[in-house]
């Protein structure tokens, strides 16, 4: 009772004041040094006709898509020494073979499984991603369509009540 109820009775720090204090003293102190902190800004191509290229298809996804597997591919052994030479280099092979084919061979295959499935996760996120700009995009085209065709529309109605309005204007000036 006495350890749980001393636990119990301390005052929980607050984290959102804390925050505050550390984001008030980290803008103090970068104001102080007078630099300013960069914002990431995504790399974004352009491409010929000046619009942006999709993330399923930037650089960076196709070296990935291209590349996943290749970080299992060992270099080949070489070896400087004229006679001895041939001896190390079929014993590091060996020695390597017999590493990565039975002691190392469950890490290598999960790790592969890993990497593989990492970049089908990138692939499939990009085209998520890519797919819903295009749909804000529609959207967003939509929208600024029907607020120009109400803006014409208003327009037109209110010439037409300017022009209604001075032929009234005009025909009781010349009644008079």
């Amino acid at each position: 009772m006495g350890a749980n109820s001393d636990i119990e009775n301390e005052e929980q720090p607050d984290v959102e004041a804390i925050m505050r204090r550390i984001r008030t003293e980290v803008e103090k102190e970068i104001e102080g040094s007078g630099k300013k902190m960069p914002k990431y800004l995504p790399p974004q191509e352009k491409l010929s006709d000046g619009s942006l290229q999709p993330i399923l298809y930037s650089e960076e996804l196709n070296y990935l898509n291209a590349h996943w597997n290749e970080w299992s591919e060992a270099e080949e052994f070489t070896s400087h020494r004229p006679i001895v030479g041939k001896f190390i280099v079929r014993l590091k092979r060996k020695l390597r073979s017999f590493l990565v084919e039975s002691l190392l061979k469950g890490y290598f295959e999960r790790e592969r499984a890993f990497q593989m499935n990492l970049v089908r996760h990138l692939n499939s996120t990009a085209r998520y991603v890519d797919a819903r700009d295009a749909e804000i995009f529609w959207q967003l085209v939509g929208k600024v369509d029907n607020d120009i065709t109400s803006m014409n529309e208003r327009s037109d109605r209110l010439f037409h009540e300017a022009v209604l309005h001075s032929d009234k204007n005009s025909r009781s000036r010349g009644n008079v």
